[in-house]
């Protein structure tokens, strides 16, 4: 985030702007989002995914930042200032929620680490026996890095898949084109991300212990529990409060405060069922 707001603010030192400087960050930043995504679907240590899972995030938000340079770059246009509005939305959403569960999984992998004394996803499984309650934890912050609802991390990512399919129907073939290229690479980050995420969890928690020393787990002190479980609390609210508040109080069936850029009442409702029904299943299996 600290990057990516020095980079923004080191765009304002230019009085104009070529259209080609923003495309060159656009490419930049979705080619370091697949690069990410895919190196952390088949990674098996712990840090070393989270960590090409943050290149994939950050890869995600400066494409985001190039958007939102060639918006404020390019020619007056009625659409234009709704879809600067669309992507602010999912900077600013995506960069915080970004920071509660990314810094909640390194503290879990940490505490992992310090019980298991390995970073290696292959050495550990059936975890969730020994500690319920922290693997629930870790789902939460799991689901959320997926981008999965009711987290935050969903509406940031949803709002920039918004921006960029009203983009499809109020702008030339070319940049229309474009706009459809985003959105394929932006879903193919986002399912590789879902996998490694799934990935993760299940390879530590799910299954059966794969080592003797996985099988002989104590419970883990609390002072290792309640800080991720703050961050999971955290990325929660974001989507439960933060988004619902939105919605009331600047539109009467949307979650953005403008009219041309919507999720409607049905919509959110059916990934809160979703979602409900994914931690349903994670909790039965757990208690």
């Amino acid at each position: 985030p600290v990057a990516l707001y020095g980079f923004m603010n080191a765009t304002t030192l230019f009085p104009s702007i070529p259209l080609w400087w923003p495309l060159i960050i656009i490419i930049v930043g979705l080619a370091s989002a697949a690069f990410g995504a895919l190196h952390a679907a088949v990674e098996s240590d712990a840090k070393k995914l989270l960590a090409y899972s943050s290149i994939e995030h950050m890869g995600l938000l400066f494409s985001a930042a190039g958007v939102l340079v060639a918006l404020v770059s390019s020619t007056s246009h009625p659409i234009i200032e709704t879809l600067q509005r669309g992507v602010l939305i999912f900077l600013f959403f995506h960069a915080a929620n970004h920071f509660f569960f990314k810094t909640g999984l390194f503290m879990s992998i940490g505490a992992i680490m310090s019980e298991t004394h390995t970073r290696d996803l292959d050495l550990m499984g059936g975890l969730a026996r020994a500690w319920p309650a922290f693997s629930g934890v870790v789902l939460a912050l799991s689901l959320s890095a997926a981008a999965l609802p009711p987290f935050g991390a969903f509406f940031g990512e949803w709002m920039y898949v918004q921006t960029l399919a009203l983009a499809l129907s109020f702008f030339s073939p070319l940049f229309a084109l474009i706009a459809a290229a985003m959105l394929a690479m932006v879903a193919l980050v986002a399912g590789l991300g879902l996998f490694a995420s799934i990935k993760m969890f299940s390879a530590i928690f799910l299954g059966r212990p794969r080592t003797a020393h996985a099988e002989k787990m104590k419970p883990l002190p609390l002072t290792l529990v309640v800080p991720p479980a703050l961050c999971a609390l955290l990325s929660l609210l974001s989507g439960f409060a933060v988004v619902p508040f939105i919605a009331t109080h600047f539109s009467d069936s949307a979650v953005s405060f403008f009219s041309d850029l919507r999720i409607l009442d049905a919509t959110i409702n059916a990934w809160y069922i979703l979602a409900f029904l994914l931690l349903s299943a994670g909790a039965a299996y757990l208690f």
